[in-house]
């Protein structure tokens, strides 16, 4: 292959150099890719922020206004529940107020602390995703789990509901 002793010293410089440059450019190329998808994740991430948060305050919006007009609300949560991912711990807490407000007769003076517990509820939820977004900007972490875990380090409570529909002595 290569005779380093009839090599001369220059012809192994420009050798080690085209190495080194080639590696430098694909390590750079990888870098790029990877920066890519994890811009274009933030961008996606903050559209869906913008457009749960509408949703959530069309929500509160009829359910002050209307509490007990389910069909309203019912294709409200079917739009909002397309947004939400089941299986998400953090989306919990919304998820279980927006069924509250949807399954069950409010009482009118129920309403706001009803209201109150969607809510507390819904910036929990922004609040968490905007965690992600910062997460995955700042530090370019693309791993779930990774990313779940600081998550739950930093939102460890969920906001506890003031209104339960099956024990009416414990509302406000």
């Amino acid at each position: 292959m290569f005779n380093l002793e009839t090599m001369d010293t220059s012809v192994l410089v420009a050798v080690i150099s085209a190495i080194v440059s080639i590696s430098a450019a694909i390590i750079s190329l990888c870098g790029m890719k990877h920066h890519e998808i994890v811009t274009s994740m933030t961008k996606s991430r903050i559209t869906w922020i913008k457009d749960v948060r509408e949703l959530i305050t069309d929500f509160c919006i009829k359910f002050y206004f209307l509490p007990n007009e389910k069909a309203r609300l019912e294709r409200l949560r079917i739009h909002i529940f397309l947004y939400l991912r089941e299986g998400n711990e953090f989306y919990t807490p919304l998820i279980k107020a927006i069924n509250v407000c949807c399954d069950n007769h409010i009482g009118e003076k129920d309403v706001a602390v009803v209201l109150q517990d969607l809510v507390a509820a819904s910036q929990y939820v922004l609040a968490t995703v905007w965690a992600r977004v910062k997460l995955e900007g700042a530090h370019g972490m693309s791993n779930d789990k990774r990313i779940d875990k600081q998550l739950k380090k930093k939102y460890s409570a969920e906001p506890q509901p003031n209104y339960c529909p099956d024990n009416p002595a414990t509302n406000q």
